[in-house]
């Protein structure tokens, strides 16, 4: 964890905060060159991309990573991915859609800053971005073995091996939409706004 506060650090020196950094855990130089996901980081892949989409920057997703691509493609020739039924669809589906849903999780200045949360833990780097009322919390555990951590007064959150959590909150929506009347389906009634319910957190808990 420190290594990457370092490295975050250093990165928002050296580049403005309006710039579009690529930010991925594999591309096809790094694949043919140093390895597939799982050769490089092994279990703690999916806690890495889960960094690379929420972190500051612009995610890429590279061809096979929706199929577990666990081999070096030839560079030279051509080499056939194994989709093997695209089974993490659903989970770069779901970073890419919670990036596009999520003002501070949006590129460049468009996006929210990056604020680090101490967790008491140095194996677990937490983090929150913020952006015109959408505030998205990220901690991910950065080692093979369970963990807890805590931000501020909150609770003890256990977190499995590599495992992650990322919490939404939508509190300038929900107040927005809970101020305007709607109507009951079917009842042809004003529903008043004590009575909508709003759903301005949700925590997404992950592990590998």
């Amino acid at each position: 964890a420190r290594d990457l506060a370092a490295y975050l650090a250093d990165r928002g020196r050296r580049y403005p905060a309006n710039g579009y950094l690529m930010t991925f855990t594999t591309n096809h130089d790094q694949n043919s060159w140093n390895g597939s996901d799982t050769e490089r980081y092994g279990d703690g892949f999916k806690a890495f991309a889960v960094l690379a989409a929420t972190l500051p920057g612009m995610p890429l997703i590279y061809g096979g990573q929706e199929g577990v691509l666990d081999k070096r493609l030839k560079f030279f020739e051509k080499d056939v991915i194994d989709w093997k039924g695209f089974p993490l669809e659903g989970f770069y589906t779901g970073l890419a859609r919670l990036k596009r849903a999520n003002r501070a999780l949006w590129n460049g200045a468009s996006g929210g800053g990056l604020d680090r949360l101490q967790t008491g833990n140095d194996t677990v780097f937490a983090y929150r971005r913020s952006k015109r009322g959408d505030v998205v919390t990220v901690a991910v555990n950065l080692s093979a073995s369970p963990q807890t951590y805590r931000i501020g007064a909150g609770p003890q959150v256990p977190l499995a091996p590599w495992g992650y959590t990322i919490t939404v909150r939508h509190p300038a929506r929900a107040a927005a939409r809970a101020a305007r009347p709607t109507t009951a389906a079917g009842s042809g009634r004003a529903q008043a706004p004590s009575a909508m319910k709003e759903r301005t957190g949700a925590v997404v808990p992950g592990s590998t």
